[in-house]
C-alpha cells in the first residue's frame, strides 16, 4: 500500500512511531489495503500522540469496499474502584471532569487516563 499525506521528516515520524508500526503489523490479511493518507497527526512533545488516517481498503474475500477511517492513540487504563460497607449498598466511585467533546464542564466518570 502506498503511503500519501504529509512530507519529510514529518512523515518519517509517522512511519517510525510506535502508533503506525503497531497498527500496519496488526492488519489482518483479510483486508487489501491499496493506499493510506495521514490527515492527521498531533504530537506530544516529540513523538506522534494522536494519528488519524485514512485507508482505501476492501475485504479481500468479497471485494466489499470497507470504512477506512482509523484514529490511532496509545493505550489507556480505567479503574473501577466500588466501595462496600457492613449493612450498606456498595458504591463506584467517580471523578468529575471538563470534557469539551461532550460540551460538559462537569462530566461524570470512572478515573481513566493515557498510558
Amino acid at each position: 500500500a502506498s503511503l500519501v499525506g504529509f512530507d519529510g521528516p514529518t512523515r518519517a515520524k509517522v512511519v517510525q512511531s510506535d502508533l503506525f508500526r503497531s497498527w500496519s503489523h496488526r492488519v489482518s490479511s483479510y483486508f487489501k489495503i491499496r493506499q493510506v493518507e495521514i490527515q492527521s497527526i498531533d504530537m506530544f512533545h516529540d513523538r506522534v500522540g494522536f494519528l488519524k488516517l485514512k485507508a482505501d481498503a476492501e475485504d479481500r474475500i468479497s471485494g466489499k469496499r470497507l470504512p477506512g477511517i482509523v484514529f490511532l492513540r496509545g493505550g489507556s487504563v480505567g479503574v473501577l474502584l466500588t466501595v462496600s460497607a457492613p449493612n450498606m449498598p456498595s458504591r463506584v466511585v467517580l471523578t468529575v471532569q471538563p470534557r469539551l467533546a461532550t460540551g460538559r464542564f462537569d462530566m461524570e466518570e470512572i478515573p481513566a487516563g493515557m498510558l
